[in-house]
């Protein structure tokens, strides 16, 4: 088994990405995890990705800030994130997907937005266990399991979110 392990930029807020790079890849990370927010500048998402290259360090984007209430909103922002990042290598995208009040058919054509954006990109979407989010408990979280054949077939795109952060 080959296990890696990424630098998540969250609780890094105040160290720039040209000083977190070195950083990380000082303390032994192989790569970096870091929420984009939807209106992160495509200018410093460049900036990233040539800084990760230039450290050989592969990214995992997480999506986290889909807030919007209304199912229709969130549906357009979160297939608009998943365009502003179809254009940039990644290992893997890491989605705090839907949320816990929509009902099944909405957070399944969340599901279906993501399975779409893999097909088309070969990047799969691990959708994280999280608060608030469609998969906030197991027992809810079991329906998507046995109704989607999706998750029949590819459990490993289930993701558990552990984040250890640099401290300095």
């Amino acid at each position: 088994m080959n296990i890696k392990f990424f630098c998540p930029k969250w609780g890094s807020e105040n160290v720039s990405w040209e000083d977190f790079f070195p950083k990380a890849k000082k303390a032994g990370y192989d790569g970096i995890e870091f929420g984009i927010p939807h209106d992160f500048p495509n200018q410093t998402m460049d900036e990233v990705w040539n800084l990760a290259a230039k450290h050989d360090m592969p990214l995992i984007p997480q999506h986290y800030d889909t807030y919007e209430a209304d199912y229709s909103k969130h549906y357009d922002l979160y297939c608009a994130w998943l365009e502003k990042i179809k254009p940039y290598k990644a290992i893997k995208i890491n989605s705090q997907t839907g949320k816990d009040f929509f009902s099944f058919e909405q957070n399944h054509s969340l599901i279906k937005a993501a399975e779409k954006f893999s097909a088309e990109t070969g990047i799969a979407v691990y959708h994280e266990t999280h608060r608030n989010k469609f998969s906030f408990a197991a027992h809810i979280t079991k329906q998507y399991f046995t109704t989607n054949s999706f998750f029949e077939n590819n459990a490993r795109h289930f993701s558990l979110g552990l984040r250890i952060r640099i401290v300095s």
